[in-house]
């Protein structure tokens, strides 16, 4: 029995996706293929947004749950700073593009806060029915993050298991240094099963919550999302949701925001909505994109351009997305600002 094995006999705890859910996990699947090829070839991990951490995305291991390919980084600097963004007047009618470049300019008025490496992202998002979940990232990737969410009326600790030297230990399921068995067929637990199976060592990547090479021009930043992240340009979905997921959960300076802002401005096919709301229920103004039949939309703050969240729509009309609260750089996992 090898290491993989032991992973494949865990028993699931996780409850069932919707089908709104099986629709964001149908993009993430195509996309993260193509990420990890290109993350292997250029030597930089991307962005953790298609492992977010909901349900079906965690190896959960009788009541403590090990996210061995993290959930939220950090990311936008919505609603990070004391002071508020300065409103900025626009006309009653805006396009895409233009609702981008004024994000673009409000995030270059912001201050740049560059982390140390062994800081964490501290990140607040709100998803639907105002579940809130807080996360904690290791900013460099070597260090044990941490999440907070709740589940079946209960705060569920989710441990981001740091890399180190390219490799990680975790602990599988099981008795007395043993794993539970079953061969490759499902095992129905009827109990939470313990935290005591043999210990293995999986390989990994250190997973930045911060980006310092992110470029901070529009020309510069396509040929980076192509190499880092395996973005398919030509793809509206892909680019679009690969930079609202990055807005919502990874640690980007202003600079890189404009940047990002300004490049996906240049894309033809988004729309503009007026009058949305996110998640949360916050007022904003919609940039909006089509895909599998279903719609999404990234979502700014209609007086600052500040961002707001990205809400997606399924097929039935299922409402999915989150709402950035507040992202704050602090000193140890579990420190609120």
């Amino acid at each position: 029995m090898n290491d993989l094995d032991l992973l494949r006999e865990c028993p699931p705890e996780a409850p069932l996706l919707s089908s709104v859910e099986l629709s964001e996990a149908r993009h993430r699947v195509q996309t993260t293929i193509a990420r990890s090829r290109a993350a292997s070839a250029s030597g930089v991990r991307p962005p953790r947004a298609e492992s977010r951490t909901g349900a079906a995305r965690r190896i959960a291991i009788g009541g403590v749950t090990v996210a061995a390919a993290a959930a939220i980084t950090a990311g936008v600097l919505a609603g990070t700073h004391r002071t508020a963004p300065a409103p900025v007047t626009v006309p009653a009618t805006l396009t895409a593009r233009e609702v981008l470049e004024h994000a673009a300019a409000a995030a270059l008025k912001e201050p740049a806060v560059v982390p140390r490496d062994d800081q964490f992202v501290y990140t607040k998002v709100v998803g639907p029915g105002g579940v809130a979940e807080l996360s904690w990232l290791s900013v460099d990737g070597t260090r044990n993050g941490l999440t907070e969410s709740p589940m079946n009326g209960k705060i569920q600790k989710t441990v981001l298991l740091g890399c180190v030297n390219g490799s990680r230990k975790i602990r599988t399921p099981g008795r007395d240094g043993k794993p539970i068995k079953g061969g490759h067929k499902p095992i129905i637990a009827k109990a939470p099963v313990p935290m005591d199976g043999p210990v293995v060592t999986v390989p990994c990547t250190p997973e930045l919550a911060f980006f310092p090479d992110m470029p901070t021009t529009a020309a510069a930043m396509g040929p980076y999302l192509r190499r880092t992240q395996g973005v398919r340009l030509n793809d509206l979905n892909d680019l679009s949701k690969t930079v609202g997921f990055m807005l919502e959960s990874d640690y980007i300076l202003p600079a890189q925001r404009a940047a990002l802002y300004r490049f996906l401005a240049t894309t033809p096919g988004l729309t503009v909505e007026r009058h949305v709301r996110d998640v949360s229920g916050r007022a904003g103004i919609g940039v909006v994109w089509h895909f599998y039949g279903s719609k999404a939309m990234n979502i700014f703050d209609p007086r600052t351009f500040a961002y707001l969240g990205m809400t997606t729509w399924g097929e039935k009309g299922e409402l999915g997305g989150d709402a950035l609260v507040r992202t704050a750089v602090v000193d140890r996992a579990g420190e609120t600002p």
